[in-house]
């Protein structure tokens, strides 16, 4: 038996593989574009603010070398107490004042002069250096403040303030705290930062020279066109203005005339029949809107008067009942209740006795519970109107001997009708007057 030999072909599809491998380094080309791109532009930022702090420093430098050679002192001198003074409170500008003043102070001599020597301070051989610390540390050795400030106007004259300041300060300190924070530039330093502005200053005025030489070749160039403008130019502009004037203005002219003498009258007059078409359209609905709901008003009003009338009508014969009962009651309450109440009084007055008074027959209400906003009611001597959202249910009994329901508080009254209404009227018209109407 044959031995029987299986070949697999395997094929493996790399152009996927292929593509994605060319997205892939094309984005990280485009990533190394933007990172060269992010460089170059903090590499300028960085590159400007180098030079920008190169020419600050220089320019600083400058004028330190150019200060200590007008005040006739060392840098090293000018920088320490520049240090000192703005620890103080006072300016380079104050601090070059004082050192000029003591200058002229020892060149003119006199009495002037003689205060360096009230101080103890030998000013024959000694530098404007040496003499400026001395005086500070002498005015320092004043306690007496108006000596003090005396002495100080003498060797500083208007200037003795801003000394002033510098000897209330602790000198010593301070140099030593500028010694720690090393911020002395040597003379060397200072001398190339000087030579730098300088070299800047003369870089500055080299390129100007050379823009001035240019504009100067370029001066012909200029002339020859300011001439062929004034000769030519301007001429030129003023036949167009004239061409224009003649043939276009005129067409502007007709269709400006036009617009405002025909068409914008013609709108006008369309606009303004619109809105009064308009008004009479929405005149006649309200007309006729008005007139149905003042038919609809007049047939609610004539039914109200028909109930009203009828509703009289049944009050009218209650209230007749009502007024005969009322009539026996107030001779029961009047006649019998209040003569055994009388001797009931006179009986309770014997120690020991306290017999209870019989209670007046309360009598009914007379009149109609509920008057229609729109209708007129007639009410009798002793009645009042109260409206219903101020006084819930109204009267519960007449104006007799009864009992009356006001803001829901029942009370006992047994008074006649004229009292009840001297009392409770002036309630009521309060109460009618905080619900916002008028009694």
């Amino acid at each position: 038996m044959a031995d029987t030999q299986v070949v697999h072909e395997i094929i493996i599809d790399t152009s996927k593989g292929e593509k994605e491998a060319i997205k892939s380094s094309k984005k990280i080309d485009k990533s190394f574009k933007k990172l060269a791109k992010a460089g170059a532009a903090v590499g300028i930022a960085l590159g400007t603010a180098v030079v920008a702090g190169v020419v600050k420093v220089s320019k600083n430098l400058d004028k330190l070398d150019k200060r200590s050679k007008g005040l006739a002192v060392s840098t090293d001198f000018i920088q320490q107490w520049d240090f000192i003074a703005s620890q103080s409170g006072v300016t380079s500008e104050g601090l070059d004042a004082l050192i000029k003043k003591q200058g002229q102070v020892i060149a003119v001599g006199g009495e002037a002069a003689k205060t360096y020597e009230k101080l103890g301070i030998a000013i024959e051989g000694a530098t404007d250096e040496e003499i400026f610390e001395a005086s500070i540390a002498a005015l320092q050795g004043v306690t007496d403040e108006t000596e003090r400030t005396r002495l100080a106007q003498e060797l500083f004259g208007r200037q003795a303030s801003e000394a002033l300041k510098l000897v209330a300060s602790d000198v010593d300190q301070l140099k030593a705290t500028y010694e720690e924070l090393g911020l002395e530039m040597s003379e060397e330093q200072i001398a190339n930062g000087a030579a730098l502005q300088d070299n800047l200053d003369q870089l500055q005025r080299a390129f100007g020279a050379v823009f001035a030489t240019l504009v100067a070749d370029l001066l012909p160039a200029f002339i020859t066109m300011g001439n062929w403008i004034l000769t030519t130019g301007i001429p030129a502009l003023k036949q167009f203005f004239t061409w224009f004037s003649e043939h276009i203005m005129p067409i502007l002219k007709t269709v400006a005339k036009i617009i405002f003498t025909v068409v914008i009258p013609t709108l006008a007059n369309m606009i303004t029949w619109v809105i009064k078409a308009g008004q009479g359209i929405l005149g006649f609905f309200k007309t006729m809107g008005t007139g149905i709901g003042s038919f609809v008003d007049s047939v609610i009003n004539m039914g109200k008067s028909v109930v009203n009338f009828f509703a009289g009508i049944g009050d009218a014969i209650k209230n007749s009942f009502k007024s005969a009962i009322n009539f026996v009651i107030a001779l029961l309450n009047g006649f019998t209740i209040n003569g055994w109440n009388f001797a009931i009084k006179v009986a309770n007055k014997v120690p020991g006795i306290n017999i209870p008074l019989i209670p007046k027959i309360p009598s009914l209400a007379i009149g109609t519970n509920m008057v229609n906003s729109d209708g007129m009611a007639e009410i009798h001597r002793g009645e009042a109107i109260v409206p219903a959202s101020v006084v819930s249910g109204g009267f519960t009994g007449g104006l007799g001997n009864s009992n009356v329901t006001l803001s829901q508080q029942p009370i006992q009254l047994n008074i006649d009708s004229e009292e009840l209404v001297q009392i409770i009227m002036p309630e009521i018209s309060r109460q009618v007057k905080l619900a916002g109407g008028n009694l």
